[in-house]
C-alpha cells in the first residue's frame, strides 16, 4: 500500500522474531539496492515490532513510522531503523514535569529533606535489590547503620521497605530525581 511518499509493506510472521528479523533485514537491503540501480534513488525504511493482527495495524504503523522519523535523524541518505521500545527514562520524559514533581515530593521529599546520607543509603539499598550487607559493602559503612538508616526512611516516610508497591515507588522517584536534577556539561 502507498501513502504518499511512503509505502507499507505487511509480512507475514513466521517463526522466531531473530529469524525473521535477518530475513527481513537481507529483502529490505536487498529492495534498497533494486531502487538504487532502476530508479536511480535512496529508499529507507523503518520497521515496526507489532504483530500484524488487524486489531494492531494503528499500532504498528505507528512504530514504523517512529522508527522512519529516528532513522531520519540520523542524516543518513538510506537506512533501516527498527522501531525501538521506551526505556523507564523515554517513558518518564512523557509525563508532564509537574506531574513529575509532585510524584518525587509525594514518595520521597521527606527523605530528601531531612538527610543526604538517608537518601543516598536508600538509594543505594534500593539498587542492591535490598540487601543490607551489599549496601554496607559499597557505602563502606557498618551494617547496624544500614539497618539503623532504613529505619529512619521508613519513619519519615511513613512507609515499610519491605513492601515492593512501596520500593517501586520509591525506585520511580529516585529516578525522576535524577531527571529532574540538572546535569553539568
Amino acid at each position: 500500500m502507498v501513502k504518499g511518499d511512503m509505502g507499507i509493506v505487511l509480512m507475514e510472521e513466521t517463526g522466531s522474531w531473530s529469524k525473521m528479523s535477518g530475513r527481513l533485514l537481507s529483502f529490505l537491503k536487498q529492495l534498497q539496492m533494486l531502487v538504487s540501480i532502476q530508479a536511480n534513488h535512496t529508499i529507507s525504511f523503518g520497521v515496526s515490532l507489532t504483530s500484524c493482527r488487524t486489531t494492531h495495524l494503528s499500532e504498528g504503523y505507528s512504530e514504523a513510522l517512529e522508527a522512519l522519523q529516528a532513522g531520519h535523524l540520523s542524516s543518513q541518505a538510506e537506512y533501516i531503523q527498527f522501531y525501538q521500545a521506551k526505556d523507564v527514562p523515554d517513558l518518564l520524559k512523557l509525563i508532564p514535569r509537574k506531574d513529575l514533581v509532585t510524584f518525587h515530593q509525594m514518595h520521597l521529599h521527606p527523605v530528601y529533606e531531612a538527610d543526604q546520607n538517608l537518601l543516598h543509603t536508600l538509594s543505594v539499598y534500593l539498587e542492591t535489590h535490598c540487601h543490607i550487607s551489599e549496601t554496607a559493602k559499597r557505602l563502606s559503612i557498618h551494617r547496624n547503620t544500614v539497618i539503623y538508616r532504613l529505619e529512619k526512611c521508613e519513619e519519615l516516610l511513613r512507609i515499610s521497605l519491605k513492601d515492593p508497591e512501596a520500593t517501586l515507588r520509591l525506585r520511580l522517584a529516585l529516578r525522576i530525581q535524577m531527571l529532574l536534577s540538572p546535569h553539568p556539561d
